[in-house]
């Protein structure tokens, strides 16, 4: 009877303390998930804001103004009450009253403190207010914040130190206003809500509570204390909470039970009015990163507002589920331990624990059916183990008496049994060692067992345990008798022989009686001595006993010897096993190169079976034409790479007898790629074909550059063609006039014509030998001198004021701008191409403005223009050979595609530099170059006015 209590009262304990809470949750999930459903709610409706309303509308947080209108559109279909689980933080800390001038159920003040994931902070707007009084049934979220203070039980529960309120312009005109914080059990799983919160001594509504008592006709909420805890009351109903004031949710119908419309929806007009008329409408988060997210015994991950749902229609259709409570769970535990333990000592032990798991299978049920008609909550697993727990104590007592009798009477069966299972025990030495000891002591009742072995050399016996070192000499002593002679020796008292007392104790710390020493034999040889101790008083050793020893001390020899074997064995798997892992690693290694070489190759590599399905991509093919190697995995080669005839190249291997097969494809969107395609049939060891690899590389750059000097070509053709046939027409006809019809001013005319195309012709060709000479590496000749970029400027100005009319230049240089040294033609081709690229690429006119400065040894000159302007990629392109400006408002200008580079060249001929800026297409550019004052290479300082 007393253990009985014991294990009740230890039950009780380890229930209150939270020790069983696993189990016992986990209980409750499985009968709350048995419940019967319910009928789908239709008194709540929930507008959630998810990911598709935050790409619809904007990130949060969204203007006032937006809830506002939400506000008016619901208000307009009368709806119960309109509820934001939703925290607008901001402003300072005042009581909330409601709109009938009433105070709150608690008073408190902001508190400094981090901001929940769920809010932003947001202004107040007298907007989003006018339209809360308007409505006059809207209701906002308060939030307590834990911050460092840990959290204590207080009268009406738990006890919070800082509470976040909305904005007192916001509070004042909602209907009301109630914390929406949710606490998670130890697992993490909400399973109930604290309808109350203690602030400061007084008592703080939840935000489902707060809504239900103003819109109830009569609700009649009163919320006190009973004693140290927390009670609501609605009605004539008290509503069943526990001692932190929370009370367990129903979650009736399950996950989205209730009827969701999206925010967006509502304020385009899309959902109907009718679906909000008298219903209570709960606003809230279901997007990610905002929602307050969290598991419930029906959901693995529930949104905060679905969860608040839940608990409005819990005390709205009075589906409570009420806990017994710590103490009743106590009381039933103990009773059962009581009844079990002055029942089942009668029964035998099988029968004992038929008695006991039926029991427990009766508090199951009985629990599971009062769980679901009366909605009343049984930690069911305190007194069902309870139940299990005395009647496995019964049958353990019953079955040790059974046990020491059935060792009495089938000694010899026991021997054979236990022989067989050390010899299959282990193939270790030191548990067959361990398991030697173990059962003899527990075989003939002794106290003590201790094995010695012969040592290499057959001249001691070691003590075969690893925290004694106890030696005995063979032949020496009574135990080296019985190793030297093999015959086993009983002796009824050890104290009465010093010398014997002296030896067991070796082994032995305590005082020993009877002694008997058993050898190990192995083939006639003896290999070692078992000693065997029973303490002062009791029995000596038998002749029964000597024949259980010397029939257990034969099969522990039997089982050293397998073990000896199996550990030369295992000697020789090793080395085995360590080849074949060394031929695994270099196997492995050589995968892993492999691996490495595909996973970084720039080209593209895909590989398909005899079916043309694809088998493996690797990282260059998904980039290349934006796949995911594991989706595309298993799919037709069409289906995923159907473009620039990709798969006729790769199934026209399957035909070419191992012959490469080459092919060109060439992807238009959303890049334009050129790509060579080499497929090869792949065989096995065997020679059958078991699929195509196909590498693809990447040659847009060469094709495009093959383009370009294709046009070139074209180009250079068209600008050389031009003026040759103005001096081969002006010629013609200079020769033609045999007669003297031209005067000598016309003759003039036309000669200065014919020179002038020379020359343009002539600046042609040394552009084309210039570039050719930088695309080579080799230096341009240069004629070095002081030069003057003033001059330079103002010449080329009045050049090209002349034919640039729509244009106005601007120059702006210091007066002690330095001379530079330099070739003065080379410099003058630079800028002429500079202001020539300004007044081409500004074909609406506008200011071009050239300005200089000394800055660092250096002269840096700037041509500005307010033209078409570039993008970020086509100015990283500018300074290429053979690259024109590619845009709709420059197709008609034209040009070889040499100029920049060109001039690129020449500037860093100087040993200058020269970049361009621009803020983006219609906002014209800025051209500039940095060249030294000094010739590189000299020592001399720069200078020179």
């Amino acid at each position: 009877m007393a253990w009985a209590l014991g294990l009740g009262i230890l039950a009780a304990v380890l229930s209150a303390r939270g020790a069983l809470s696993g189990l016992e949750w986990r209980a409750y999930d499985h009968q709350l998930a048995a419940r019967a459903p319910g009928v789908p709610p239709r008194d709540i409706i929930v507008v959630m804001i998810d990911d598709s309303c935050l790409d619809r509308l904007g990130p949060w947080p969204w203007p006032m103004s937006r809830h506002a209108d939400l506000v008016r559109r619901i208000a307009g279909a009368e709806p119960r009450a309109i509820v934001f689980d939703i925290l607008f933080f901001g402003g300072t800390a005042r009581d909330l009253a409601g709109r009938d001038g009433s105070a709150p159920l608690g008073r408190a003040a902001t508190a400094p403190g981090p901001t929940p994931a769920t809010s932003r902070p947001v202004a107040e707007t007298p907007e989003f207010a006018d339209a809360l009084r308007d409505a006059g049934n809207v209701f906002l979220a308060m939030c307590f914040l834990q911050g460092e203070h840990p959290v204590e039980l207080g009268p009406y529960g738990l006890r919070m130190a800082e509470l976040r309120q909305p904005p007192p312009e916001l509070g004042s005109a909602a209907a009301g206003a109630g914390a929406v914080n949710v606490f998670p059990e130890r697992d993490g799983v909400v399973r109930s809500a604290p309808l109350v919160m203690d602030h400061g001594g007084e008592p703080i509504p939840s935000l489902a509570l707060e809504v239900i008592r103003r819109i109830e006709p009569a609700p009649d909420v009163r919320i006190g204390t009973t004693g140290r805890r927390c009670s609501v009351r609605l009605g004539d109903t008290s509503i069943p909470l526990t001692r932190a004031g929370e009370m367990l949710i129903s979650y009736a119908g399950g996950y989205k039970v209730f009827p969701w419309v999206a925010y967006d929806e509502v304020l385009a007009g899309q959902v109907s009015p009718e679906r909000f008329r008298n219903r209570i409408v709960l606003v809230g988060f279901t997007a990610t990163g905002l929602s307050d997210t969290r598991p419930t015994p029906l959901a693995p991950a529930c949104p905060g507002v679905e969860i608040n749902a839940h608990v409005m229609r819990t005390i709205l259709e009075s589906d409570f589920i009420r806990p017994l409570g710590a103490a009743g769970n106590a009381l039933l535990a103990l009773g059962i331990a009581l009844a079990l333990g002055l029942a089942l000592p009668r029964l035998r032990p099988f029968g004992a624990l038929i008695g006991a798991g039926a029991v427990a299978v009766l508090i199951v049920v009985v629990s599971v059916y009062l769980f679901q008609r009366a909605g009343l909550w049984i930690n069911v697993v305190t007194p069902a183990l309870t139940a299990l727990a005395v009647g496995l104590v019964v049958a353990a007592d019953g079955y040790r008496v059974s046990d020491r009798e059935k060792i009495r009477t089938e000694s010899s069966l026991g021997t054979l049994a236990l022989a067989t299972r050390m010899i299959a025990a282990s193939t270790s030495r030191q548990p067959v060692l361990d398991a030697v000891r173990e059962e003899i002591t527990q075989l003939v009742g002794a106290r003590q067992t201790d094995v010695y072995l012969m040592d290499l050399d057959g001249e001691e016996l070691v003590l075969a345990d690893g925290g004694r070192d106890a030696r005995v000499r063979v032949g020496g002593g009574t135990l080296g008798r019985v190793g030297q002679e093999g015959v086993p020796l009983l002796t009824t008292d050890a104290t009465a022989d010093a010398a014997l007392a002296r030896e067991v104790a070796q082994a032995a710390d305590f005082a020993v009686g009877p002694v008997a020493f058993i050898p190990l034999r192995r083939q006639d040889q003896v290999v070692g001595v078992v000693q065997v101790v029973r303490r002062p008083g009791e029995e000596a050793f038998g002749e029964r006993d000597l024949e259980l020893l010397n029939a257990l001390s034969q099969e522990a020899a039997v089982a050293l010897e397998n073990v000896e074997l199996y550990e030369k064995l295992e000697g020789k798997v090793e080395i085995a096993n360590r080849e074949l892992v060394k031929a695994y690693s270099q196997l492995a290694l050589e995968k892993d190169r492999v691996e490495a070489l595909l996973e970084n190759m720039a080209d593209a590599v895909i590989m398909t079976d005899t079916d043309d399905r694809v088998l493996y991509v690797n990282p260059a093919a998904e980039r290349m034409f934006r796949v995911s190697g594991r989706e595309v995995e298993g799919d037709p080669l069409a289906e995923h790479f159907d473009v620039g005839g990709l798969p006729a190249v790769a199934e026209s291997a399957h035909d070419a007898d191992g012959e490469l097969v080459t092919g060109q494809v060439v992807i238009e969107e959303p890049k334009r790629l050129v790509l060579t395609a080499n497929a090869a049939l792949i065989s096995d060891d065997q020679g059958r074909p078991v699929g195509v690899v196909t590498v693809l590389s990447d040659v847009t750059l060469l094709q495009e550059m093959s383009d370009m000097k294709t046009e070139f070509v074209s180009l250079v053709s068209h600008e050389l063609r031009t003026p040759l046939t103005s001096v081969q027409g002006f010629a013609q006809t200079l020769r033609s006039d045999v007669e003297g019809h031209f005067d000598a001013a016309t003759r003039s005319e036309f000669l200065e014509i014919i020179e002038s195309e020379c020359h343009r012709l002539l600046t042609m060709i040394n552009e084309l030998l210039d570039a050719s000479r930088i695309e080579a590496g080799r230096e341009l000749p240069m004629n070095w001198g002081q030069v003057s970029i003033t001059a330079i400027a103002d010449k080329l100005v009045k050049l090209h004021s002349a034919s640039a009319e729509a244009h106005t230049f601007e120059v702006d240089f210091p007066a002690d701008l330095p001379t530079i040294e330099a070739d003065g033609d080379r410099i003058e081709q630079v800028l002429t191409n500079i202001i020539s690229n300004a007044i081409k690429y500004s074909p609406d006119g506008g200011v071009v403005r050239i300005s200089g400065r000394r800055e660092d040894g250096e002269v840096l000159i700037s041509v500005a223009d307010h033209g078409l302007g570039m993008t970020e990629a086509q100015r990283g392109q500018l300074f290429q050979r053979y690259h024109r400006l590619e845009s709709d408002a420059s197709k008609r200008i034209r040009g070889t595609g040499l100029g920049l580079y060109l001039t690129k060249g020449l500037v860093e001929a100087h040993r200058g530099r020269i970049w361009a800026e621009s803020e983006g297409p219609g906002k014209g550019s800025v051209f500039s170059f940095a060249l030294p004052i000094q010739r590189p290479g000299e020592n001399d300082a720069a200078g020179g006015a």
